[in-house]
Parts: structure tokens; C-alpha cells; sequence
């Protein structure tokens, strides 16, 4: 087995949680009473971000790892793990209302959200895909991340809140189609 086979593996197996983490919290969120459509909102979306990452993955075939980049591409979806147990908690079905589960978690979750744009910022230049600072189209795609992930962090208006989620879901959706780092335009 190549390098790349082990660490896709790896990076497999924390996807797996991570989804079925998100699977297991849909379900309770979506019970009359309980339900709260941004919560249900950003499920769906780090479902495609989880997809989307797992995706790119791919383009990492080509390159020379090392313990370090090893660590480093793990960093992206551990963090997304976190952040989906920030969203639907550690037992779903004991949350009695998830708007105000959402509303106690939403700074962590947005940190985390800050955090993830900024690991996958660095990402590109850390496995040399590109050469170090120079642009790759993810760059802009994870500075409009963080900006939505620190407005969700200070906004509490709900509408605002369905607005980070109907924007940040479609920046996931327009991300599935940026070239590759490096690629020509």
C-alpha cells in the first residue's frame, strides 16, 4: 500500500464518525417540538462539507507525505467532528429544544468554523501543492468562511442566522466545482 492509501484510510474512518454523528442528531432534530431549522440547516451542510472534504482528499494522491502533512490533513476532519458534536450534542435525542441548543453552542460551533477555514487555507501550501503564498481558488472560498463563521458567532438575530446557513450553503455548493490547487484556470 502507498502512502496516500493509509492516510485516506485514516482520514475515511474519522468521516464515517463524523457522518454518522450527523445522521444520529437529524433524525431528533427534526421532531415537532424540538425542531429548529437553522439547527437542521447546518446539519445538511457539514453533511456536503463532509462529502466535499472527503472529495479532496483525492487530490492529495500526488503527494510526498510525511508524518507532519500526515497529521496535518487529519487536523480538517477532526475538527470537522468536533464541531458536529457541538451542533447535535453528545446524545441528540436528550436535547429538549435545539434552537436553544443551537443558540448556547453557536460561538463554538462558529469558532470551530473559523478554525476549519483556516486549516484549510494552509492546506494547499503545507502539502506543496502550490508553492508558499501564492493563491490557490480555495483562498477566497475560506476567507468568506471565516467572515460567515465570525457574523455567526456575534449575530443572535435568527434571520441573520438563516441567512449564514442559506449563504454558507451555497458557498459549499459552489465549492464543489473550484479547480484544483495549481491547476490553470
Amino acid at each position: 500500500m502507498s502512502h496516500f492509501e493509509y492516510v485516506s484510510v485514516a482520514i475515511a474512518l474519522i468521516y464515517a464518525l463524523v457522518v454518522g454523528r450527523l445522521l444520529s442528531g437529524l433524525t431528533p432534530s427534526m421532531d415537532e417540538g424540538r425542531r429548529y431549522l437553522v439547527q437542521i440547516g447546518w446539519i445538511v451542510i457539514l453533511l456536503l462539507v463532509c462529502v466535499l472534504q472527503w472529495w479532496i482528499v483525492w487530490r492529495t494522491k500526488p503527494v510526498d507525505w510525511s508524518p507532519l502533512r500526515f497529521l496535518w490533513v487529519l487536523t480538517s476532519p477532526a475538527l470537522l467532528f468536533v464541531r458536529t458534536g457541538a451542533l447535535v450534542g453528545a446524545d441528540p435525542s436528550a436535547v429538549t429544544s435545539y434552537r436553544t441548543h443551537f443558540y448556547e453552542k453557536r460561538v463554538v460551533f462558529f469558532a470551530l468554523g473559523i478554525a476549519s477555514a483556516f486549516v484549510a487555507g494552509l492546506t494547499p501550501w503545507i502539502l506543496g501543492l502550490i508553492p508558499w503564498f501564492s493563491l490557490a481558488p480555495i483562498h477566497p472560498t475560506t476567507l468568506t468562511l471565516a467572515g460567515l463563521s465570525l457574523a455567526g458567532m456575534v449575530l443572535r438575530n435568527e434571520r441573520a442566522q438563516v441567512a449564514l446557513v442559506l449563504l454558507t450553503g451555497a458557498l459549499v455548493i459552489i465549492s464543489f466545482y473550484l479547480p484544483e490547487p495549481g491547476s490553470a484556470p
